[in-house]
């Protein structure tokens, strides 16, 4: 016998090879060594190879995640050993130097009475003035560096400021409106009007 839907089988109970046909698994079928009868089972499907249930990509994935794995080690040693080379760590004898601290620069500290705050001044006296005109939100003041900005520190952290406000009246005209006043400090992110004159 041979053929596609021909297989070769043994016989349970005398172990003879006997060639059969597909269409007889599962069916009853007689030896014709020992003469015993028998239930003829197909042969078990052999597992497909490893690589063929591999999914597809998992070598290039085992690399890429080897590659960013040596990427982080390789991070953290030169992140561990930043700025230390063997000439720095051990001196010419072999023994350890003792690191010499290196001094911060010192920053200069100031107090909010000791600085010149004109520019601020300026922005908080514009907050007083915005509050006097019809329409605040038309406000339109010069540029602190402009002629027609004049700020003077006087003494206790006052400070007179003279300019002018562009802004509409109650009528919706737009008009140039001069102030001046004297305006003080009386903590870090405080400041007190003392006069305003529009």
């Amino acid at each position: 016998m041979s053929g596609i839907n021909q297989h070769t089988v043994n016989c349970p109970y005398c172990n003879t090879l006997l060639n059969v046909h597909a269409e007889w698994f599962n069916d009853q079928v007689e030896c014709c060594g020992c003469g015993r009868s028998f239930q003829l089972l197909p042969p078990p499907v052999a597992p497909p190879p490893a690589a063929a249930m591999a999914p597809r990509g998992n070598a290039a994935q085992i690399a890429g995640w080897a590659i960013v794995s040596a990427a982080v080690l390789i991070l953290i040693f030169v992140y561990v050993r930043r700025g230390e080379t063997p000439h720095d760590a051990a001196g010419t004898d072999g023994k350890p130097v003792a690191e010499t601290p290196v001094p911060e620069p010192e920053r200069e500290v100031t107090s909010w009475r000791d600085r010149d705050n004109s520019g601020m001044a300026y922005i908080m006296m514009q907050h007083y003035v915005e509050d006097r005109l019809a329409a605040p939100r038309s406000a339109r003041f010069p540029s602190r560096s402009s002629r027609a900005v004049r700020i003077i520190k006087l003494s206790d952290n006052t400070y007179a400021v003279n300019a002018s406000v562009d802004a509409q009246n109650a009528c919706g005209a737009h008009l140039r409106k001069p102030f001046g006043g004297r305006i003080k400090q009386t903590g870090r992110r405080r400041w007190e009007l003392l006069d305003l004159n529009m």
